[in-house]
């Protein structure tokens, strides 16, 4: 009987090992994923940012070559 209540004992903390490991991971996964979505926005806003210089430095230009075909 004490024997069963040993393997019992270990076994429980075999288990709870098990979990405190799997709560571990899940966290740090849930870390990552926050960390991806993050960096995914920031690049979204940045692509978004450069687009936008990107209509205005063309539109300058575009005026900028109307304005000097006018002159001469």
């Amino acid at each position: 009987m004490e024997e069963l209540r040993g393997v019992h004992r270990r076994l429980t903390e075999e288990r709870a090992e098990k979990g405190r490991e799997m709560e571990r991971r899940r966290v740090r996964i849930e870390q990552t994923e926050k960390k991806m979505a993050d960096l995914k926005e920031n690049i979204e806003v940045e692509i978004h940012a450069a687009h936008d210089e990107y209509l205005k430095m063309d539109s300058h230009i575009k005026l900028y070559i109307t304005e000097m075909e006018q002159s001469m």
